[in-house]
């Protein structure tokens, strides 16, 4: 499964990149058979969560929520969470309680007004987080051959997603342009790009950031590859969402086989790639209505 990059810019203007999903329950309470002494059935409107799909989608959610939540409070540091594990440990700690604890669980959850209390004696707020969208990165450090220091902007089927790539794509003029001036530090200036060292034990010598080509390839190019990826999932139920890859090439050796080891990584290529995602992310945090 793909890397998928958030980066909340504070805690109430955070990308986590996830729109929030609008869950509509269109099933109705099967009809009973009226007979002359009963009453009318009372129409049952289904939990949304518990609709087809919902459930996946409010899991999904809350996972972004919550890491986008963390990422806010610790501001250029690494948060390493399972969103997973959260919402497992939430579901046990729901059927195990009971009366006013379940029902106080259950409207925090539906009405957002929900807090975490903290070991610090803390709580934090998870009530105002607001994703919009979902950057996906999915093998970003294979610079392949034939076409160097290429790689794809690959957006889902709805107009926000394209609104995303357009960001992926300022964000990569943006890296191209600071490569540009970072390259003619006096450390860097006639170097050439990144070789490894011969000796695993001896740091490379320093090299000139490459500048990329990013391509934007819309859901009808055969070259994007978002639909062999996580990312299908989302634009399948109609999330924002733009895929981060290298130039994909299923036929290169080393392709999740027994040579796919770090001799088939270009470290430079992926950190490049990296940056322009973060930025990316940024760029939509920070943006006006965000």
């Amino acid at each position: 499964m793909g890397n998928t990059m958030l980066a909340p810019c504070t805690r109430r203007q955070a990308l986590a990149l996830l729109a929030t999903l609008a869950l509509t329950a269109a099933c109705a309470a099967p009809k009973a058979t009226p007979t002359p002494t009963s009453l009318p059935p009372v129409p049952l409107k289904p939990v949304s969560v518990l609709t087809r799909g919902g459930l996946v989608a409010a899991n999904t959610r809350f996972g972004f929520r919550l890491f986008a939540e963390l990422a806010a409070r610790d501001a250029g540091k690494n948060v390493l969470i399972s969103p997973a594990s959260v919402a497992m440990a939430l579901a046990m700690t729901y059927n195990g309680a009971q009366g006013e604890t379940q029902r106080a669980m259950a409207q925090a959850l539906v009405e957002r007004t929900l807090r975490l209390h903290l070991a610090s004696d803390e709580w934090l707020d998870l009530s105002g987080v607001r994703v919009v969208g979902i950057y996906v990165l999915d093998m970003i450090a294979h610079n392949k051959d034939s076409d160097r220091n290429d790689f794809q902007i690959s957006p889902g089927k709805s107009a926000q997603s394209l609104a995303l790539a357009w960001q992926a794509h300022l964000a990569t003029l943006v890296w191209n342009e600071q490569t540009r001036r970072w390259n003619q530090s006096p450390e860097r200036r006639g170097r050439g790009r990144g070789r490894r060292s011969p000796d695993g034990r001896v740091i490379p010598e320093i090299a000139l950031h490459p500048p990329l080509n990013g391509e934007v390839r819309t859901m009808h190019s055969p070259s994007s590859s978002l639909f062999n990826t996580d990312g299908q999932i989302f634009s399948d139920v109609g999330v924002p969402v733009v895929l981060v890859m290298e130039n994909y090439d299923i036929s290169r050796t080393g392709y999740h086989d027994q040579h796919d080891t770090m001799a088939n990584i270009d470290l430079d290529y992926g950190a490049a790639v990296a940056a322009i995602a973060i930025e990316a992310v940024a760029r939509v945090a920070t943006a006006p209505g965000s």
